[in-house]
């Protein structure tokens, strides 16, 4: 009994220690209830949050409808500008203020003449923006037609598109300058010199001092400087006054040749070439002075005209004039005797073989 009794309180004590743990472990079941209800707390409040979220949803998804629609209409009007080449605006924006100041910046008021502003990534002088300016000239005028608007007139304007102009008209007035004053100057040496040949071979010399102008320009400014080109105005201007200083420096020289008649002609033209050239040379050097002190004012203009003018009268005065113009001269002369002596060559090998 008393070992029974010592196991019974040794069970009490442990009972009681079990009990202690018991409480302790009640607390923190307490606590983590606690925690759970706080928990749930803020799980109702996510849920009502996921209701928001929903609300936003259905928004979502209204928006997302509008968008088809729209996308289906941009459809239509791309295909009625794949099938028709046209489409339509609809009313609410024609009728939108903001879509009239538009109207009102790139229409006319009577809405018959519209602008479209193009920006070139090129310089506006440059041979690449000239180019571009042609190439919308015929976009333009290609995409007009077939349509309704095929009978209206379309251009372009601005820097660029006025130096193009500029260098087509200059380019085609050169073009005309160049024959009347060719077909001019040689009516007119005939005329004074009542020959045929000598005034061809003047006229040939006027047009070679130009062209040779024109290629000593080109190879200083473009291949020695780089520039991009060439002003508009040099080409017309220098031909004009090297072809007419020119025939007023031959005319001269064939006015004295016409003195000596009764010469040879190659020796004629000598003859009048050694009379002459001190005074053409004269001409020349104080002409060519006074264009030259056009290249010091600093304008490219300048620079390029008196360049060319000044190479123009030197290859005429030093080359064509005396060694060109009295051998083209000489040449039917010499011709006229080849042929003659070979004729007579003939002649005498036909009366040697009819001998035989």
């Amino acid at each position: 009994m008393a070992d029974g009794l010592k196991k019974t309180e040794t069970g009490l004590g442990q009972a009681s220690d079990g009990i202690g743990k018991i409480i302790t472990n009640m607390n923190d079941v307490a606590k983590g209830l606690g925690q759970m209800k706080l928990g749930q707390q803020q799980l109702a409040s996510g849920l009502s949050g996921f209701k928001q979220f929903g609300n936003k949803l259905s928004d979502v998804n209204r928006g997302l409808k509008q968008i088809s629609d729209g996308l289906g209409k941009t459809n239509d009007y791309l295909a009625q500008l794949k099938t028709e080449k046209t489409f339509h605006i609809p009313k609410e924006a024609l009728t939108n203020k903001d879509f009239k100041k538009a109207l009102d910046t790139y229409m006319s008021d009577d809405r018959k003449v519209t602008k479209l502003t193009v920006v070139l990534s090129n310089d506006p002088y440059s041979n690449q923006a000239l180019d571009t300016i042609d190439k919308i000239n015929n976009t333009a005028a290609a995409g007009l037609k077939g349509t309704v608007l095929s009978k209206a007139d379309s251009g372009t304007a601005g820097t660029s598109a006025t130096t193009n102009d500029m260098n087509h008209i200059l380019s085609r007035d050169l073009a005309k300058s160049t024959v009347i004053v060719t077909i001019s100057v040689l009516l007119v040496l005939l005329l004074v010199i009542r020959s045929f040949w000598p005034p061809v071979f003047i006229t040939a010399s006027l047009v070679g001092a130009y062209y040779t102008a024109m290629f000593v320009i080109n190879s200083i400014f473009l291949g020695m400087l780089g520039y991009e080109g060439i002003s508009s105005f040099v080409p017309f201007f220098s031909f004009i006054i090297i072809v007419s200083l020119g025939v007023d420096y031959s005319i001269f020289l064939m006015m004295r040749y016409k003195e000596y008649p009764q010469l040879d002609p190659r020796e004629a033209i000598i003859l009048a070439s050694r009379h002459t050239g001190g005074v053409i040379i004269s001409a020349v050097v104080i002409l060519g002075g006074t264009f030259a002190t056009l290249m010091p004012s600093g304008m490219l203009l300048l620079a390029e005209l008196a360049i060319a003018v000044i190479t123009g009268l030197v290859v005429l005065c030093f080359i064509l004039l005396p060694f060109f113009l009295p051998g083209m001269i000489a040449l039917p002369e010499a011709l006229e005797k080849i042929f003659s002596d070979k004729k007579k060559e003939n002649l005498v090998l036909e009366k040697e073989s009819s001998k035989r």
